[in-house]
């Protein structure tokens, strides 16, 4: 396949383009309260509540199977009491997202609400694997598992009839499309997604998710947590829940495993829970929609 754009190139070209949605203002006053050591619950259900959509979409994924509570959620701070501050924020961030690229990368030929579907069930097996072995901070990581293949709708978003042109090849020739995607580009998917979290002064360890999840060796800060949302981009495109755009499955690197500390007992129990999870993935992913 033909290169189109130098690495370089396509880099000052994020910075320039117009076909890059914005930061939406919903995520960049959460990032504001995220670094404001003094913001409270009540600073995050003001920012929230002001965007209804964003509120709608919330309220709804809190009141749903996902989070299994009995009674109603009428109001974002009653979201904050009962499914926690993290909870809602991460919802926020992931929704407010969601949105603005879902609305911005529509027409496409390729399978946009699969490649979400994939996405949400990655986010929820980065969640089961996180709470499993009791790691971190369970929403942060599955914004991480939701957002690892931001690089690609932004690649939809700039470049929509060569990179349809590059999913096509790979399909074609049942190529990685990673690799693809680095000989027409100069740059993948993980790369691409990084430069645009980074632009957004999106947190630092979901930069490095973005980068680095499909680096099996990678041994840096947040190796954890970028092996474990690896782990779960596998399992999600092994079980075929929604679709990676990508023909290929990769095997899955013991390295990542033993970074983990993950055991091939527990990988296989992983993998039949979050195949137990797809009509709470189908369902979240409905309420995103």
């Amino acid at each position: 396949m033909e290169p189109r754009l130098a690495a370089d190139e396509l880099r000052r070209h994020i910075v320039r383009t117009k076909r890059l949605p914005t930061i939406p203002i919903v995520l960049s006053k959460i990032l504001d309260l995220i670094e404001d050591v003094n913001s409270s619950v009540f600073d995050l259900e003001e920012v929230i509540s002001h965007d209804q959509s964003i509120a709608a979409k919330v309220l709804g994924l809190a009141n749903s199977a996902f989070y299994g509570f009995g009674r109603k959620i009428d109001t974002i701070s009653q979201a904050i009491i009962v499914i926690g501050f993290n909870a809602v924020k991460s919802l926020a961030i992931g929704v407010s997202i969601f949105d603005k690229f879902y609305n911005t990368v529509q027409g496409t030929l390729l399978d946009l609400n699969g490649l979400w579907m994939h996405s949400v069930a990655t986010a929820e097996g980065t969640r089961l694997i996180s709470e499993r072995l009791r790691r971190g901070n369970l929403e942060a990581s599955f914004i991480c598992g939701l957002l690892h293949d931001l690089g690609k709708v932004a690649f939809i978003s700039i470049l929509p009839n060569d990179y349809q042109e590059a999913v096509a090849e790979s399909l074609r020739l049942n190529r990685r499309l990673y690799e693809v995607e680095q000989e027409a580009f100069g740059v993948a998917h993980d790369t691409l997604g990084s430069w645009v979290a980074e632009r957004w002064h999106l947190p630092s360890d979901l930069v490095r998710c973005l980068h680095e999840h499909h680096n099996p060796s990678y041994a840096g800060q947040d190796a954890e947590l970028v092996h474990t949302v690896g782990v779960a981009d596998y399992l999600s495109k092994k079980l075929g829940l929604g679709s990676s755009i990508d023909p290929v499955l990769q095997p899955l690197a013991s390295n990542s495993l033993r970074v983990i500390g993950l055991t091939v007992d527990q990988l296989a129990g992983i993998e039949a829970a979050l195949l137990e999870q797809r009509g709470r993935i189908e369902q979240f992913f409905a309420i995103l929609k």
